[in-house]
């Protein structure tokens, strides 16, 4: 995708984090994953158009999205999210007063 076709969709995206990072979010906001950019997965904060049943141990924060830049996940990626418009990530940090702890 060309950068000048990121997306605007839905006004709120969704986003799963250990219980443990709740602090360092609620200081610093959403931080692009450290983990990504391994050659398989771009470098972003990823998320999902729908929130989703929080994983064990895990804190599901609603990010208002809106005039965001995002990007498309690869196809295949989230597949559960297709039918809703896949999932998505910003390829910058998302600042703490875009979330809401969900």
């Amino acid at each position: 995708m060309a950068a000048s076709d990121h997306l605007s969709p839905g006004q709120f995206h969704y986003h799963q984090s250990p219980v443990e990072n709740r602090s360092g979010i609620d200081r610093h906001g959403l931080l692009l994953s450290k983990d990504a950019g391994d050659g398989d997965t771009a470098p972003g904060v990823y998320m999902t158009p729908k929130p989703t049943d929080a994983r064990r141990n895990h804190d599901v924060w609603k990010v208002n999205t809106t005039g965001l830049h995002l990007e498309e996940d690869s196809p295949g990626n989230m597949a559960e999210f297709e039918p809703e418009g896949g999932s998505y990530y910003a390829p910058h940090d998302i600042p703490r007063e875009r979330l809401t702890l969900h």
